[in-house]
């Protein structure tokens, strides 16, 4: 008697905590999703402290002669990238830096209806990272080189939007799994080390060893994606006004700027077939992206077309990391400037 008695209390305390999960569950997928539209809607400034961070929003309130937007990754949104040069360039410019780290064309697309109301820009710059934006903007879920947690992460991430954002916003737990720090100045003279380098660009290789061939070279695989990549890149410069001049800024990754930089990429796992010539400076993703922007009114500019005339291009990027050392940011910046100078007067 005794037993069925607490058989039938425990099965009654089992009922009750199945009933509270479920409910756990509904309430965590009403708010999931409601903050999934919220994100593609960008109701909310959901990058309002990046901006604010990278910005002295306060000293802008001064009238400037010209205001330049900037949009991109962590090539831009470094404080100490290219734009911080242009600012030391051209003090009577308002420069505002929206770029986030870890994003894509997807985020910054999102955004920028927000950011034109904002500031109105005169001059809007869209920077590209050819190293892994494809990549990024369309992980390759499928591989058999990553793991579960990491395909269900990047296979849902396709379809929902807000789950990079929460990524991010997760990113100082993810820092006491992986060292995967942003790049600092010590590292410059460090030795190249294939167990030092960066995670992210580890884990790329291992799920993809070809995807730098495959995007600098527009293979097969990536043909749609690369089209879809490219309307969102439109629909990002139709958000902005005629007036407004457009630049999309082209990084190339740091294996087409060296034989050093593609022999340390191929100790990482990357793969090519034999005499692949990664350093064109004209190579197919930059002259697929000229024709699918012809009618944006965009001027394109080809920073591995600058980056290759550095007398010492290994001091252009961290050792053990793809982005810019503070020099490379610089010379950037410098180069950037004279351009720049070049679209203002046109």
């Amino acid at each position: 008697m005794e037993k069925n008695i607490f058989y039938i209390k425990s099965l009654k305390w089992v009922k009750q905590l199945f009933r509270g999960s479920l409910y756990l569950f509904y309430l965590f997928a009403v708010v999931f999703i409601l903050l999934e539209i919220t994100y593609r809607n960008y109701w909310f400034d959901f990058y309002g402290s990046e901006l604010a961070l990278l910005n002295n929003l306060n000293s802008n309130k001064t009238k400037k002669d010209t205001t330049l937007l900037a949009l991109g990754d962590s090539f831009s949104a470094d404080p100490n990238s290219y734009l911080k040069t242009l600012r030391q360039n051209k003090p009577h410019w308002q420069i505002i830096n929206s770029a986030i780290s870890g994003t894509t064309i997807t985020q910054s697309r999102l955004m920028a209806k927000k950011r034109n109301q904002q500031f109105n820009p005169d001059i809007l710059i869209y920077q590209i990272y050819v190293g892994n934006d494809l990549l990024e903007y369309d992980p390759p879920y499928a591989s058999s080189n990553i793991s579960f947690f990491r395909k269900s992460y990047w296979f849902l991430s396709r379809y929902l939007k807000v789950l990079p954002y929460l990524n991010i916003r997760l990113k100082n737990i993810r820092t006491l799994f992986y060292n995967d720090t942003p790049p600092q100045p010590r590292q410059i003279a460090q030795k190249f080390d294939p167990k030092k380098y960066s995670h992210r660009s580890r884990l790329y290789f291992q799920a993809e060893p070809d995807y730098l061939y495959q995007t600098i070279f527009t293979k097969e695989k990536k043909q749609k994606i690369l089209q879809n990549y490219f309307s969102e890149i439109r629909e990002l410069l139709h958000q902005f006004p005629e007036t407004t001049k457009k630049i999309v800024l082209v990084i190339p990754h740091c294996i087409q700027v060296s034989d050093q930089h593609q022999q340390q990429m191929e100790q990482l796992g990357c793969t090519a077939p034999p005499e692949t010539d990664f350093q064109q400076i004209s190579y197919p993703f930059l002259r697929a992206l000229q024709p699918a922007l012809k009618n944006s009114n965009a001027k394109i500019i080809n920073a591995l077309e600058f980056l290759q005339t550095i007398d010492n291009p290994e001091t252009l990027f961290f050792t053990n990391d793809p982005h810019l050392t503070p020099e490379g940011q610089k010379l950037l910046g410098e180069w950037l400037s004279k351009e720049l100078w070049k679209t203002s007067n046109q």
